[in-house]
């Protein structure tokens, strides 16, 4: 019986140990998937970052373009209402000295200003 079981034995073993150094390999390799698995989800993750700014940087841009072209048009107005009060204050300053003038001429100079007639009392 003995010599029946050792052929059986010997390949027992023979295979127990290939096992071994197969499960040894899986291991191994398992080992090397888990860690390019987590490179990979970390790769996954940063590029859903980079997406996630680009797109935040897009409307960022597009709201930036919309701004400068309102600051424009209110450049523009606000140069026109510039030169309209410029404009404005010029002919306002030419009326009051304008009007100093004539209320200077009418009376005169203080000194010489002519004292109203009711203020002279009646005439006799």
């Amino acid at each position: 019986m003995s010599l029946m079981l050792c052929p059986s034995v010997c390949r027992l073993n023979q295979a127990q140990s290939e096992l071994e150094a197969v499960m040894k390999n899986l291991r191994e390799k398992q080992a090397m998937l888990a860690s390019v698995e987590e490179k990979i989800a970390a790769l996954q993750k940063s590029f859903e970052d980079s997406v996630n700014e680009k797109e935040r940087l897009e409307m960022n841009m597009a709201l930036t373009q919309a701004r400068l072209k309102r600051a424009g048009k209110l450049t523009a107005a606000l140069a026109d209402e510039k030169t309209r009060w410029e404009d404005s204050v010029a002919v306002s300053l030419f009326l009051q000295r304008e009007m100093t003038k004539t209320a200077q001429n009418q009376n005169g100079p203080r000194k010489c200003r002519k004292r109203p007639m009711y203020k002279l009392g009646r005439f006799r």
